[in-house]
């Protein structure tokens, strides 16, 4: 017997949130509804991914009781998601996770953030390795947990919808082995290849892609690319899941089963789409709901990882850590009674510590009557006193004045004298951090530039992340990072 628990479907158009009952394998939906972004009032709002996920929860929360819910399960956009297939000359899951993040950090967006990051074996051939990888900036999980620690609630699950849909019918259906996983709704679809029952490929294209035409052209170059890739000559079926509201879905497959065979290209040979998909489509929210908050299946992703897994590391592994202490004193000439001691005293410290900050958490914040991890609820309940002071610590702060993206690029304008031949090619704002990057015909601007941002009251600290010359030798391409 489980009970309850909440199931949130996060994309860039709204949250879908429905209570799941389950019981002896059984899911019952007890209470669902939607919040679509585009219905948030505008005025004086924070229109930031953050903002909206946590004002739509609010809405969520008085919509529906969610305070018989532990636990979370969260479908993200895989658009949020960093997908990388790469290659490591070992085959040891250990050295893959060892070695992984300094193999990612050149292949993934902002320098200055800290990602999570998921892998799984594709293939492995005599001391090569193939992986799938998938890595979410920190921060995005951090504020799931933040948001929902308020309402008592701790996220088990956070993981790619389309992605774990196909999870979950590959363990409904062990037959399959070979197949292209279209998950479609009106404004998004999700294509994944399927091979050898693992995740190979997964992308993301906007509702325009509805076209037969276009989303034809889009699987033949999937497929294509997989085959130069591998060199492996399969033919894959197509399964198409949808949401409940799409319109004709019969006479959708029917159209992209003749555009996919009016291709001349190759991966047209290589597609197949079984006759029943034209005459019953599979039911997509069937299967995006199909994943629990305890699902333990090997290929599917889940970020949360480390701190923000449902047990701590030190809990985990305490025995196994004290043990190996123990050992190894033990082979030392050590007294095993000293070593005892000092890790029994360890654990009652750590107990200790667990209780004092439960205590301060009830005497706070005393109508809190679920209490899931003290730590996260207490930074989320005063970052939600602050924001009704009014403060919005989100927006970096010059001189206790919030200042708008719009200001600092004003402000870098005016400080770029006109006279420096300079060209701006990146512009990245991140928690009240610039990171700028372009390109000028000399070093001696590159020290101008810096000079020059540093008399602004906006800039703490600037300093010179690189500086070199391009290709041609005509140009320096430079990038700043700069403090706010």
């Amino acid at each position: 017997m489980k009970g309850p628990y909440l199931f949130i479907d996060h994309d860039q158009f709204g949250v879908k949130a429905v209570i799941i009952d389950e019981t002896n394998q059984e899911k019952t939906v007890l209470n669902s509804c939607e919040i679509l972004f585009k219905d948030l009032p505008e005025k004086g709002q924070d229109r930031s991914d953050t903002a909206l996920f946590n004002t739509a929860m609010d809405s969520v929360a008085e919509t529906m009781d969610i305070n018989s819910c532990p636990n979370a399960v969260i479908l993200i956009s895989p658009a949020v998601v960093h997908f990388r297939t790469i290659s490591l000359p070992f085959h040891s899951e250990k050295k893959i996770q060892q070695t992984l993040p300094f193999e990612l950090e050149p292949l993934l967006p902002l320098n200055n953030e800290t990602y999570i990051s998921h892998f799984h074996i594709l293939d492995q051939q005599a001391d090569l390795s193939m992986i799938l990888t998938a890595s979410i900036a920190e921060s995005r999980v951090e504020s799931y947990f933040l948001k929902l620690a308020g309402f008592g609630i701790r996220p088990k699950m956070i993981t790619p919808a389309g992605y774990s849909a196909v999870v979950a019918f590959l363990k409904a259906h062990p037959q399959l082995n070979d197949f292209i996983w279209l998950d479609i709704t009106e404004n998004r679809i999700i294509l994944i290849l399927i091979h050898n029952r693992k995740p190979w490929v997964l992308r993301t294209l906007p509702g325009s892609f509805l076209v037969s035409e276009k989303l034809a052209g889009c699987l033949c170059q999937t497929v294509t690319g997989f085959y130069q890739k591998t060199g492996e000559d399969i033919e894959f079926d197509l399964i198409t899941g949808f949401d409940r509201d799409f319109p004709d879905r019969d006479n959708f497959l029917n159209t992209l089963e003749k555009a996919v065979g009016e291709r001349a290209d190759q991966g047209s040979r290589y597609l197949n789409i079984p006759k029943d998909q034209r005459v019953q489509g599979i039911d997509g929210d069937k299967w995006l709901t199909a994943v629990s908050p305890d699902d333990t299946t090997d290929t599917l992703i889940n970020f949360c990882k480390g701190k923000y897994s449902s047990v701590s590391f030190l809990k985990t592994h305490f025995y196994p850590i004290a043990a190996g202490i123990v050992l190894f004193f033990f082979t030392l000439g050590m007294g095993l009674f000293s070593t005892g001691l000092d890790n029994s005293n360890l654990y009652k410290k750590i107990n200790f510590l667990d209780e004092t900050a439960l205590s301060i958490f009830m005497k706070t914040f005393p109508d809190q009557k679920r209490i899931q991890d003290p730590y996260l609820q207490m930074k989320a309940n005063i970052q939600e006193i602050m924001k009704k002071a009014g403060s919005n610590t989100d927006k970096p702060l010059i001189a206790g004045k919030e200042v708008k993206a719009m200001d600092i690029l004003k402000e870098l304008s005016m400080k770029i004298v006109p006279a420096i031949d300079v060209e701006i090619s990146s512009f990245l704002l991140n928690a009240g951090r610039i990171v700028l990057s372009g390109s000028t015909d000399n070093f001696n601007n590159v020290d101008k530039i810096k000079t020059s941002l540093e008399s602004s009251e906006y800039f703490k600290k600037v300093n010179i992340s690189s500086a070199a010359t391009d290709k041609k030798g005509d140009r320096v391409n430079f990038k700043f990072n700069i403090d706010l």
